[in-house]
């Protein structure tokens, strides 16, 4: 993605009418899942994160994952 810009995922588009999704960690991976008939899948930017938590972030204490809460109207259900 470039640089200063709002962090979303990745093939965003492709999971607008979708009813399951795949998320994997890189660009690759999706135009991997993709050529494989996939075409359900996004990707996460600047890769997956080293350590993941149980937890859901504060939206306005949240930095790493605020990609997500850029694309929320995709993600619920």
């Amino acid at each position: 993605q470039e640089a200063n810009t709002e962090k979303i995922l990745y093939g965003l588009d492709d999971i607008k009418q979708a009813r399951d999704i795949i998320i994997v960690e890189g660009e690759i991976d999706k135009l991997s899942m993709e050529e494989a008939g996939y075409c359900n899948c996004v990707s996460v930017p600047d890769g997956a994160p080293a350590q993941v938590s149980n937890k859901l972030p504060d939206k306005d204490h949240d930095k790493k994952y605020s990609y997500l809460w850029n694309c929320k109207e995709y993600l619920d259900p």
